[in-house]
């Protein structure tokens, strides 16, 4: 068996080894007998070693010796080691705190904003908070509900304007109440659907019987009859659909939900020629709706029928 020793020389140590040269094989301390350890795949007397082998332990951290004190904090692979600091939210993906995550404990990213919950009905406004730090910041600008005054606003937040207050009623008697969208004396109608504007002498916003109040597409007097559809209009402007002009001018002209050719009084009207039916070979294979009924060709039942031919 081999034996070693090891004898300091003027600071260094001297390994001399007897018997066998082949020395016993070690990975571990629990390889080595007694107090033993295994330095370098060999067993060695650990009290001997402790703290004076930092030259010979192929560049290990010293510190793990016990006598590491001589070269705590010299060796290079500490150099680069990353210093924990409190994490920075919001910079770009840096790892402050060393701990493999970026930005953890963040709420949201610097600069943002975004509104708070809350009621926005009426006079209200549930206001909106920022992102300060990673954190989000208490809300800002909140508008909650507060006694109904005479403002016309929706002081309390029920979607009643002016309610439960005295004075405030106005009557729906002149062009502007009539054209403000508030229910200005708080019967429940407003503007045009209230009869105090619509039978108010002097009142012009709720009419319907000039021509350019039967043309803008709008219920004007508030009876649920725009244009043309209100017989109030008859007077004033040609609602019919009765012409080669009004059966292809793509507009509804006499109100009644059905345009051109959809509608009978173009297509059933014998003085009427753009809704010509389809109803020859020529017509059920030009490609055209030339009846206009929203049916080209052989979809149209009436190219169905003889004595067409080209769609059987």
């Amino acid at each position: 068996m081999r034996v070693a020793q090891r004898i300091m020389v003027a600071g260094c140590v001297l390994v001399v080894a007897c018997g066998d040269p082949d020395p016993p094989s070690c990975t571990s301390a629990f390889d080595c007998p007694g107090a033993e350890v295994c330095v370098n795949g060999e067993c060695v007397n650990g009290a001997i070693d402790a703290g004076q082998d930092a030259g010979q332990d192929g560049g290990q951290d010293a510190g793990r010796d016990a006598g590491g004190a001589e070269d705590a904090g010299t060796d290079t692979g500490d150099q680069d080691a990353c210093a924990p600091i409190a994490e920075v939210c919001g910079d770009d993906g840096v790892d402050e705190d060393c701990d493999g995550l970026v930005d953890e404990g963040c709420e949201c990213a610097e600069g943002e904003e975004e509104p708070c919950r809350g009621m926005s009905t009426g006079a209200c406004d549930p206001g909106i908070r920022r992102c300060v730090g990673g954190m989000w910041s208490e809300c800002e600008g909140v508008v909650g509900p507060s006694d109904e005054i005479c403002n016309r606003l929706d002081d309390d937040c029920d979607t009643a304007i002016d309610e439960d207050t005295t004075g405030c009623e106005e009557p729906e008697n002149t062009d502007a109440r009539c054209s403000d969208g508030v229910d200005n004396d708080f019967n429940g109608f407003t503007d045009c659907e209230d009869f105090g504007c619509t039978r108010t002498p002097g009142v012009t916003v709720c009419d319907e019987d000039t021509a350019p109040l039967c043309s803008d597409g709008l219920d004007n007097d508030g009876d649920g009859l725009p244009d043309c559809a209100d017989p109030d209009c008859d007077a004033v402007r040609d609602c019919s659909e009765a012409s080669d002009l009004r059966c292809a001018d793509e507009i509804d002209n006499d109100g009644d939900g059905f345009v051109d050719c959809m509608d009978f009084d173009c297509s059933r009207n014998p003085a009427v020629s753009v809704c010509d039916s389809e109803n020859t070979n020529a017509l059920c294979s030009d490609g055209i709706d030339n009846d206009r009924n929203g049916f080209a060709d052989c979809e149209d039942f009436n190219c169905q029928r003889p004595p067409v031919t080209v769609c059987e």
